[in-house]
């Protein structure tokens, strides 16, 4: 009897094994899918009031970010530079202004940084056209100079490290500059016709500058591709454009500062002011603003917390890179992303966060150098939600997932859409979220990176809106 009893004892002893060996978490069933199984993964969540943690898989381990940089380079924005921070473009002049209204000298714009220069998300501030009024108030009527323009605030080094080569030149990786202008991309429209190369039916912003080689084809397949060389306004587009219907193209402003300055000229002239000469530019003139140069207009850019909620909302880069560039100011005379980078680490040191093993190349996570954790980035969440006297405006920056933003498709139709507050991060094979769920009167703050997955981004969303839903059901 007895060596039966330790027999059925064994039987149920590797039953229950079994049984339980079955029983997956639902991470586990994450984590074992055919699609992450090879990936680099790390998901962290914890209670951002009791630090307890829910989940801890690799948390510790540095992935490319990707745009959920833009949480760290926001965060550490408000918190240096205030939620009310604005900043100035200056429109400076020398030389002598003449009885008869002629300027015997040059108007200089003075860039501060400003990424919404004549932005399409940040409509009714007009730089050219406050610029303009305050020329004619000053009553002049000709200017025997230039407009030069003067970016010189942000190192002209071109773009961040490590940027893909695909990426470069492209509409959403226009490289920062202290006079950034209308999103530093030009928006072109072609309209197709058989048998002949498509036709330019507009530019925007409007210029003389561009130079562009015509190299399409009507009909075929659609595609495009630009070419050319850094800060070169000669263009050459290939591909081929839809017939009988028009087809917007984006490509990078090779030189915004120049373009800003033409742009100025342009209008002023449009108004009835006369200027003698082209526009320029200090880039690659020995030019130097005079000290003794008078104001005639200072711009304004809206308050950070504004222009913070647009760049995590759309994921705006090119504002998260000039942002991040402001920052590298608090230690620099010059803006460079190495002093930047040096400043937002510093920063979340200074707060107890352990930044020993976080990569920061840019501001915006478009650069492969970049290496986050989990854990680092729910440790800024935290202190933000926790510590920080922007939490509401930091928090409310996040697009809700399942209602709008770049999250707009995250858990949508599920329990949780409109509970989490989330930035996304995409690259190739890459899918990173991170951010608040608000669950059961409590706040979490969480991460997921996945890198090197295999299949389609849909199929993730949907197996990662399981994991969370059976997490916080």
């Amino acid at each position: 009897m007895k060596v039966k009893f330790k027999a059925v004892a064994v039987m149920a002893t590797m039953f229950f094994c079994s049984a339980s060996a079955q029983m997956k978490t639902p991470l586990q069933t994450f984590l074992e899918h055919p699609d992450v199984e090879a990936a680099g993964v790390s998901v962290y969540i914890k209670d951002v009031m009791n630090d307890s943690v829910l989940v801890d898989h690799n948390s510790k381990t540095n992935l490319i970010p990707a745009s959920v940089t833009k949480v760290v380079t926001t965060a550490a924005a408000l918190e240096i530079l205030s939620d009310t921070f604005r900043f100035e473009t200056k429109v400076l002049y020398d030389g002598s202004l003449s009885a008869d209204s002629v300027l015997r000298g040059n108007l200089y714009v003075v860039g501060g940084g400003d990424p919404s220069l004549e932005s399409e998300y940040a409509k009714g501030r007009s730089f050219l056209k406050g610029t303009v009024e305050a020329v004619k108030k000053l009553g002049i009527k000709k200017i025997n100079g230039a407009v030069i323009a003067d970016a010189s605030l942000y190192a002209q080094g071109g773009a961040p490290i490590q940027w893909l080569v695909e990426d470069i030149g492209t509409y959403y990786a226009p490289v920062p500059s202290a006079l950034s202008f209308c999103d530093n991309v030009f928006n072109l429209v072609y309209k197709g016709s058989a048998g002949c190369k498509p036709q330019l039916v507009s530019v925007y912003p409007p210029t003389s500058l561009l130079n562009i080689q015509n190299d399409m084809n009507s009909g075929g397949e659609t595609w495009w591709r630009t070419y050319c060389k850094p800060y070169s306004w000669d263009v050459q587009l290939r591909g081929n454009m839809p017939v009988n219907k028009n087809s917007g193209i984006r490509i990078e402003i090779p030189e915004p500062e120049l373009l800003v300055a033409d742009s100025l000229r342009a209008m002023l002239e449009k108004s009835g002011v006369k200027v003698s000469q082209p526009a320029r530019t200090t880039r690659w003139d020995t030019l130097k603003v005079p000290e003794n140069a008078k104001l005639v207009f200072a711009h304004q850019s809206d308050m950070l917390k504004n222009l913070i909620k647009k760049t995590n909302y759309r994921s705006i880069n090119l504002y998260a890179e000039n942002i991040f560039l402001r920052l590298a100011l608090q230690k620099a005379e010059v803006a460079t992303f190495q002093t930047a980078s040096d400043v937002v680490s510093q920063f979340w040191k200074s707060k107890g966060l352990n930044v020993k093993h976080t990569y920061q190349a840019d501001g915006s996570g478009l650069s492969m150098k970049n290496a986050i954790s989990s854990k680092f980035l729910v440790d800024v969440l935290t202190y933000m939600r926790r510590g920080s006297a922007y939490s509401q405006q930091f928090t409310e920056s996040l697009p809700q997932a399942g209602v709008n933003g770049t999250v707009k498709s995250l858990f949508a139709n599920t329990p949780l859409a409109g509970k989490v507050y989330a930035k996304s991060g995409s690259m190739e094979r890459v899918q990173n979220y991170c951010g608040y769920v608000f669950h059961n009167n409590r706040v979490y703050a969480f991460s997921v990176m996945l890198n090197n997955f295999d299949g389609g981004r849909y199929a993730l969303r949907q197996r990662l809106a399981t994991l969370f839903n059976e997490i916080f059901k």
